[in-house]
């Protein structure tokens, strides 16, 4: 398995491997046959594939009982039904919302999933992942309000709305050449930005377009920085804090990291949702909000010092689509049992490889 390459993700450094099994046996001569155990730390996978693993009956926009729930993890909903459900919005952000009391305690499938009979198995395992819950959800939102706002304040000069994108896109262009960022966003459109009526702005992005998008606004308020209102300016620093966090740390976040994320997320998600809340009362379309933001709060003030960038989808967008094809296909009872059995037969072939 470590030759093909399945548990590259377990171990940073192979050298230390032969190693550390020279020590192990030298200390342990009388008994040469190791036993190994190994269990499973976590799942990963965006929303639509961990539902169907999972069989998960909460989701986006799905009725379980009388409650729109959106999340897996608690009893969080919409927050848009009756009063039951707005107790229990996934927009509270106070230490003390109703759904953390459920953290973890509910089974949030209608058929018990395959996964769930391994030894070992917690719903805590089941991770949120960061790939498409910030760069392809909530990192969208964040940005596409603050370009909508930069445009409007004059940030890119006067002239026509086509004028100013003009200048955006070379001004985006020279910071990503000059730092030395790809770049697959080929201009700023109104439609890149979702910039229309009845509609809230989206940065129309990939995931990595994101990261260099938000990069670049950063370095745009440090020569306009009363172009954006100071709970938005906050959450733009929380963000990139957290995120530079999680991508420069290892495995196992130590507990200043711990703390600082804790922190950082707690800035951001109530400035978010303070930004979210004035703007629907001045019915202005902007900070869009949507469940991916509730499961960014679970990552940020999870009480486990995991590092969830090791657990994000960055290179297995191929796998899970094909994953996804072959759950659709099955009946949902038997789904995850016969994705087992398909990867298991697979194996030798694999190995062979």
């Amino acid at each position: 398995m470590a030759k093909a390459g399945h548990l590259d993700m377990l171990v940073e450094d192979w050298d230390m491997v032969p190693k550390y099994w020279a020590e192990y046996c030298q200390e342990h001569r009388a008994h040469p046959v190791a036993r190994l155990f190994f269990y499973v730390a976590g799942f990963r996978g965006d929303w639509k594939a961990l539902k169907q693993v999972f069989n998960f009956d909460r989701r986006q926009g799905i009725k379980n009982c009388s409650l729109l729930q959106v999340c897996w993890k608690c009893s969080a909903t919409k927050g848009s039904h009756d009063v039951a459900d707005v107790a229990c919005a996934f927009t509270d952000t106070r230490g003390c919302a109703r759904f953390w009391a459920d953290l973890h305690t509910q089974c949030p499938w209608k058929y018990l999933p395959a996964y769930a009979t391994l030894p070992g198995f917690e719903i805590s395992a089941i991770v949120p992942d960061l790939l498409h819950v910030w760069h392809l959800g909530v990192g969208r939102d964040v940005l596409g309000s603050s370009l909508a706002i930069m445009l409007s304040n004059g940030v890119f000069g006067p002239g026509s709305a086509m004028n100013k994108l003009m200048e955006a896109t070379n001004r985006l262009r020279r910071f990503a050449s000059s730092s030395g960022y790809s770049l697959r966003l080929k201009k700023l459109t109104k439609n890149k930005l979702n910039w229309k009526q009845r509609c809230y702005p989206e940065l129309k992005s990939s995931g990595y377009d994101t990261f260099v998008v938000h990069q670049w606004v950063m370095n745009e308020l440090h020569t306009f920085p009363e172009s954006l209102p100071a709970d938005l300016i906050a959450c733009l620093w929380a963000s990139n804090h957290f995120l530079s966090i999680w991508t420069n740390a290892g495995r196992w976040l130590s507990p200043a990291e711990h703390a600082n994320v804790k922190e950082a997320g707690k800035i951001f998600t109530q400035a978010y949702c303070a930004l979210a809340k004035k703007a629907a009362r001045d019915q202005v379309r902007l900070y869009k909000v949507r469940p991916k933001l509730h499961l960014l709060h679970h990552l940020a003030r999870q009480e486990t010092r995991k590092n969830p960038h090791y657990f994000a989808t960055w290179m297995d967008e191929d796998g899970l689509k094909k994953l996804v094809k072959v759950l659709k296909l099955s009946d949902a009872r038997s789904a995850e049992k016969r994705l087992l059995q398909r990867w298991l037969l697979g194996l030798p072939d694999a190995w062979k490889q």
